[in-house]
């Protein structure tokens, strides 16, 4: 359910970033796709860096589901 949650929370990413997306003419898509991972790889680096926090590779991959599940979501949308 902790995974699921966390995808779940990247899901709305992608949509947050589609001003970010007319920034870049020629992959405007892809490119909020790159800028969806890094928040999630951003985020998980720094929970390994605080002490009162732990680092878990199933959380970085739930993060890349997510952003990846929004993303297709917004590439079909627009098609």
């Amino acid at each position: 359910l902790d995974h699921i949650l966390h995808a779940s929370v990247y899901i709305p990413c992608a949509f947050f970033l589609m001003d970010f997306n007319t920034l870049c003419s020629r992959r405007p898509g892809f490119l909020v796709w790159i800028v969806g991972i890094a928040i999630g790889i951003t985020t998980e680096m720094v929970q390994y860096i605080l002490p009162y926090r732990g680092f878990d590779i199933n959380d970085l991959v739930a993060n890349f589901l997510g952003v990846t599940l929004g993303w297709i979501i917004i590439h079909f949308m627009k098609k």
